[in-house]
């Protein structure tokens, strides 16, 4: 869900269409300078971590899996999606993601 920062008010909700796993499917979010919309769920063994990208914050954008240790492999291990960090530089994104 999207609030108004200056007031606090209710602007929508993500299409939350696919999105899952981990203990927490939905536990932080960022958004890039160019509108993108990153969320990641929360896992505590590292073999479910999902990370998911909206191209915008409109309630019609249906999300894509940008990484999934389910296809890609656990390259992480342990707890991971407490935090996140989403930068843009030069149209290339680099996302982070720490490990507790």
């Amino acid at each position: 869900m999207f609030w108004m920062r200056t007031r606090g008010a209710y602007l929508r909700a993500l299409d939350m269409t696919g999105v899952s796993g981990g203990l927490f499917a939905v536990n932080v979010i960022g958004v890039a300078d160019d509108g993108a919309v990153f969320v990641a769920n929360l896992t505590t063994t590292g073999t479910d971590f999902k990370l998911y990208r909206w191209e915008n914050d409109t309630p019609t954008t249906i999300a894509s899996v940008v990484y999934d240790s389910a296809i890609f492999g656990n390259l992480f291990g342990g707890r991971i999606g407490d935090t996140i960090d989403v930068r843009v530089q030069a149209r290339a994104r680099r996302l982070f993601s720490r490990r507790i």
